[in-house]
């Protein structure tokens, strides 16, 4: 696995955006790997993508994208949940939200030649914004805007989006719902994000729905679906949306369903990586969630794995 490094970050506060989401891991993880950064796997890219209107209707309507021009604060207030207190600039915080997904669909180029990626990025993973409208702290579907570039462009023949967050990725179960070409899997908690909502709901092509259940339960559910999954598709590419907040130290309260310790983390993702060079599958990791200032560790243990 190679490491993709770059300095971009996102500081939802600067923009008055109450959000447990530490801006600052990806700079804790790159502290904490002193002299590993000088690992030949671990490559710092600077992003020359520039996200298009043509990539941006990949995932969403014309009308909701013209809101996020002309009415920005309105379509914040309800991605967020809150309405924004010191908004310093709307134009830099939609081309910041912009930038963070092209560096995704950059790091999928990347992933296409090295075969397996994690990109060291916090703002990625933004599996609740739908067609139509943004959610759960979600602006922007990177995920599905890369998922269906990479078929547009006939750069993969059939992806798999996994989604490992503790929280149910509905709006890329949404926006892919209709692609035959794109496989969404969601293993996450029964009754948390968005069932206590009044969304609407549209099911991934598989769910795994768990409750208050064991880390050994966790990876035996894990495992048993994915070797199911597997069996019957043939993926040429995978998009992993690698959530850290199944650790039982996160700290958003939606996530307490799901409490694995550090270990039985690793081993979910080590779990993964195997199903996927096993089958041959090229395979991008994205940070997604992850609350707290000791978030981090999650993804850092999974780092030093792949450094050794």
């Amino acid at each position: 696995m190679y490491i993709l490094n770059t300095d971009f970050k996102i500081d939802l506060s600067s923009f008055g955006i109450k959000n447990l989401m530490y801006p600052l891991r990806s700079y804790q993880i790159l502290q904490n790997l002193g002299s590993k950064i000088n690992n030949k796997n671990f490559i710092k890219f600077n992003n020359d993508y520039y996200l298009s209107l043509i990539d941006l209707r990949l995932a969403h309507s014309s009308s909701y994208i013209q809101r996020l021009y002309f009415n920005l604060l309105n379509e914040l207030s309800f991605a967020y949940n809150q309405e924004p207190k010191t908004f310093i600039n709307e134009e830099d915080f939609i081309n910041d939200i912009y930038q963070a997904c092209a560096s995704v669909i950059k790091a999928s180029d990347l992933t296409l030649d090295l075969n397996s990626c994690f990109l060291l990025q916090c703002y990625a993973g933004a599996h609740h914004a739908r067609h139509d409208f943004g959610s759960g702290f979600c602006v922007i579907n990177d995920i599905a805007i890369c998922a269906k570039k990479l078929i547009k462009e006939k750069k993969a023949k059939k992806v798999l989006i996994l989604d490992l967050d503790a929280h149910f990725g509905d709006g890329t179960a949404e926006i892919c719902s209709k692609e035959s070409d794109i496989y969404t899997y969601s293993i996450h908690q029964k009754n948390q994000w968005p069932f206590f909502t009044n969304l609407p709901i549209i099911f991934s092509d598989k769910d795994v729905h768990l409750d208050n259940c064991s880390g050994k339960y966790y990876l035996n559910a894990l495992y048993s679906s994915l070797k199911d999954v597997f069996f019957e598709n043939n993926f040429d590419f995978c998009i992993v949306v690698d959530g850290a907040d199944v650790w039982e130290f996160d700290e958003i309260k939606s996530s307490q369903d799901i409490k694995l310790t550090e270990k039985e983390v690793l081993e979910r993702d080590l779990m993964v990586y195997d199903f996927l060079t096993k089958n041959s599958v090229k395979n991008l990791w994205l940070m997604s969630g992850g609350y707290g200032k000791e978030s981090y560790k999650i993804h850092l243990n999974l780092i030093k794995e792949f450094l050794k």
